[in-house]
C-alpha cells in the first residue's frame, strides 16, 4: 500500500482480505455522493440563521439538545 489517504488505505485493506469486492465500493460511493448531494441541495435550499443563533448548541447545558433536533435544530 503505498497510498497515504487513509480512507484509500482502509479501502485496500478490505479489497485485500475480500470484505468487499468493486461492485460493494461503486455502491457505497455511490450511496455517499448521492448523501452529500442531497445534504448540498438542503443546505442551499434552507434560509440562513439568525444571528442571534449563533452559539444555540454551543454547550451542552444551554438546553438547546434537550429535545431530539430536527432539520431545523434543537428546540432551545
Amino acid at each position: 500500500m503505498t497510498n497515504n489517504d487513509p480512507v484509500k488505505r482502509f479501502e485496500e485493506l478490505l479489497r485485500m482480505n475480500g470484505v468487499v469486492d468493486d461492485a460493494r465500493v461503486t455502491e457505497v460511493d455511490e450511496r455517499v455522493k448521492r448523501e452529500f448531494d442531497e445534504g448540498y441541495e438542503y443546505a442551499q435550499a434552507s434560509p440562513f440563521p439568525e444571528a442571534g443563533d449563533v452559539t444555540k448548541g454551543l454547550y451542552t447545558d444551554d438546553g438547546y439538545w434537550d429535545a431530539e433536533p430536527g432539520r431545523g435544530g434543537g428546540t432551545g
